[in-house]
């Protein structure tokens, strides 16, 4: 029997990679960016987190436009349904399919369906300002809300250009987690644009199943435990305000058996992952 050629359709890559050029990261040196970018964020149920990002050309505003719906679910590793199709080259059938680090919504059909469709849309119409709902009219979507649309398109065009962020070097969206030990592990997720931090979610799971997040959420969480996501709440700001991964003051923080310091540690894996001194 002949082998199967086979072609692993990695949406994600063109995602990451969409209308930018970005120089090589050094230590001591700032990136360089030949793109200008708007992004908008919004966070929804469950660890998804939608965003829309306008990007254009610095040489040319008026051309090389480019308008970017899609979601990352920043607290799950893996979701059902939402993987890489693993394509037969000669057949150009399904054959089998892949885990992604994390979930995004173009790895689900029906979602990659609409958020087409929105692009398809956005680049006919050139939209450079805020719109009205029925500047939409002609999209069509299934599974995504048309206001959902509206709201970030709108927020992204009447934001400020993102500066240019330190963190070239490192994928849009991930979510890293460490082993498990003393049955509870932690996990990041974050997401950003042009190098600047725009989100993050630490999680605690414990057993690899019960997240703190979902006990403060049901209300079954303990005084102790409620202590841990207060500080992992401030951890997160920490990240955002300072724009780095790179935080101090809780290395020797401990409640009970739960150690930052593992935290920390995870967070300067991230620091240092892909980087070129």
């Amino acid at each position: 029997m002949g082998k199967k050629v086979f072609t692993l359709l990695v949406t994600s890559l063109a995602i990451i990679l969409t209308s930018c050029s970005v120089s090589s990261s050094f230590k001591n040196s700032p990136p360089t960016y030949s793109y200008s970018s708007k992004t908008a964020i919004e966070e929804k149920e469950d660890g998804w987190l939608y965003f829309f990002s306008y990007e254009y050309s610095n040489n040319n505003k008026d051309s090389n436009k480019s308008y970017i719906f899609n979601g990352y679910n920043l607290k799950y590793k893996h979701i059902s349904g939402y993987d890489i199709p693993i394509i037969d080259g000669k057949t150009k059938k399904v054959v089998d399919t892949a885990t992604s680090s994390l979930p995004y919504l173009t790895l689900n059909k029906e979602f990659d369906e609409d958020i087409t469709n929105i692009k398809k849309t956005l680049i006919e119409k050139q939209f450079v300002t805020p719109i009205e709902i029925s500047d939409l009219d002609s999209l069509n979507l299934k599974k995504i809300q048309k206001d959902n649309v509206l709201k970030l398109f709108n927020e992204a065009m009447e934001k400020k250009e993102l500066p240019n962020g330190k963190y070239d070097y490192l994928p849009e969206a991930n979510v890293i987690q460490e082993n498990l030990l003393s049955g509870y592990q932690w996990q990041v997720g974050y997401f950003m644009a042009k190098g600047n931090i725009l989100a993050v979610r630490i999680e605690l799971i414990y057993d690899k199943t019960k997240y703190l997040s979902d006990m403060i959420k049901d209300n079954t969480a303990d005084s102790l435990q409620k202590d841990v996501y207060n500080k992992i709440k401030e951890i997160e700001k920490q990240i955002i305000d300072k724009q780095s991964f790179q935080i101090s003051g809780y290395e020797k923080l401990t409640f009970d058996k739960i150690q930052f310091k593992r935290l920390q540690e995870l967070l300067k894996k991230i620091e240092s992952e892909g980087k070129t001194d």
